[in-house]
């Protein structure tokens, strides 16, 4: 039977058995001797418990046995009777000791929980403090403590292997081809390739990079990963992308450059970055993370592009499947992996939900803004580039109207709710709504 977790301040928490011990001990991670004594207090008396619970059982036991053993010199019925009342007298008294730690334990977790908080607000306080000090010039300006990488690490080894064998494999395996078919489009399309190209090449650099700035810690690791996830995922994905057309159709001649596959490449650095965005803060770029992050993905995007589009003959124009889905899907599972490895490994401080890295400040929220905004200009190019030709201006006027109803009713909404000034959280989320809403269509 599943055991349920009630509120230490519940009035019934007394009364209820004692819960298993939680995972982890914040004790671990946080050198204080009050909370250590705090935890080991709520362990004490835990034990206590499930000792006292162990005695019931005993009781229990004790009480069946001689329900069935008949005594000597007695008749079954006062046997049973004085059974019972040994065993009530017995669980009466355990009960009440059980309430008393109970009760103990009780003031005990709320206690650490006051302490948590007072030492969350103290660590606020305290920065924001410093910062004060420092717009008066009062003291200098802290740079963060970052350890010293040697001249070559191991991520910088990873790369420059893979860049050679992608030299190779460009100078052995790609061809350009001087076809205008391929290279401008179809004569009814609304614009060529490379305007296509152009457009989601700045939504994924301007538009996304900039969308993850909003955490206010990892505003500069947002924009460098995103553009080199980005640049890595382009490359792969178009010898990817080429060498499984050229299975499809079952010959292997070298892979065709021109336009439209770099338009397809783009596709697949978009959910790389779309991907990046549930691991920033947890991924780190030595050790070859951030590289086999992006290779690892790039390689299972081609194998699910091929699958869903060249084999099953899937209609999947503003990717819906292929990149948005797959990325959402690919981001949780590497957030799932790195974040049971960084529990052991990072140092982390109170409670992570409430942990003041994960908030914004004004400065990354405007700079998240223009993020949304490069999106909001840009995704109806993404929509129409792979829509077939006759139908790419219905695309860009549908993505359009969606985009510009989504937003009015957002801002509506998030000034009748907040009460306040507009929420940035909410502006984004609904223009992602407008933008996706005709993909997923």
């Amino acid at each position: 039977m599943d055991v349920v977790f009630r509120n230490q301040r519940d009035e019934v928490f007394p009364e209820l058995p004692e819960p298993p011990n939680p995972p982890n001990r914040l004790t671990e991670k946080i050198a204080d001797s009050y909370l250590t004594g705090l935890e080991n207090y709520i362990l004490a008396i835990g034990t206590q418990i499930r000792n006292i619970q162990e005695m019931e059982i005993k009781a229990m036991t004790h009480l069946t046995q001689q329900l069935v053993t008949k005594q000597k010199g007695k008749t079954k019925k006062d046997s049973e009777e004085e059974a019972r009342l040994e065993f009530q007298n017995t669980i009466q008294s355990l009960r009440k000791r059980r309430r008393e730690y109970r009760l103990m334990e009780r003031d005990a977790l709320n206690e650490r929980i006051k302490y948590l908080d007072s030492m969350m607000q103290q660590k606020q306080e305290q920065e924001y403090l410093r910062y004060k000090l420092f717009r008066l010039k009062a003291i200098p300006e802290t740079t963060p403590n970052y350890t010293e990488a040697g001249f070559i690490d191991l991520s910088s080894i990873f790369i420059i292997a893979f860049q050679i064998a992608f030299i190779i494999l460009v100078g052995t395996c790609v061809d350009y081809r001087d076809d205008p078919l391929y290279n401008n489009g179809e004569p009814n399309r609304i614009d060529d390739w490379y305007t296509f190209y152009t457009h989601i090449a700045i939504m994924i650099f301007f538009a996304w990079g900039f969308s993850g700035v909003w955490l206010r810690k990892y505003g500069f690791s947002a924009v460098v990963f995103y553009f080199f996830v980005a640049c890595e995922a382009m490359e792969w994905s178009f010898l990817g992308n080429g060498f499984f057309f050229d299975a499809s159709w079952q010959n292997y001649p070298k892979v065709e450059l021109v336009m439209g596959n770099l338009v397809q490449a783009t596709f697949c650095a978009t959910s790389m970055v779309v991907a990046l965005g549930a691991v920033l803060g947890k991924i780190g770029f030595y050790a070859g993370e951030l590289l086999f992050f992006v290779l690892f993905g790039t390689l299972v995007w081609c194998v699910n592009y091929f699958i869903n589009i060249m084999a099953l003959k899937a209609v999947d124009n503003g990717g819906a499947m292929t990149v948005h889905l797959f990325g959402a899907m690919y981001g949780v599972g590497a957030t799932i992996f790195l974040s049971s490895y960084w529990d052991k490994k990072k140092e982390t401080d109170l409670r992570s939900d409430k942990h003041h890295d994960l908030s914004s400040n004004y400065t990354s929220d405007v700079m998240a803004l223009m993020g949304t905004i490069f999106l909001w200009v840009t995704f109806p190019s993404w929509n129409a580039a792979l829509a077939p030709d006759t139908t790419q201006h219905r695309v860009v006027i549908n993505t359009f109207l969606g985009i510009a109803s989504s937003c009015v009713v957002g801002f509506v909404l998030s000034r009748v709710f907040r009460r306040k000034a507009f929420d940035m959280r909410d502006i984004q989320t609904v223009t992602y709504v407008g933008l996706l809403f005709y993909t997923f269509r």
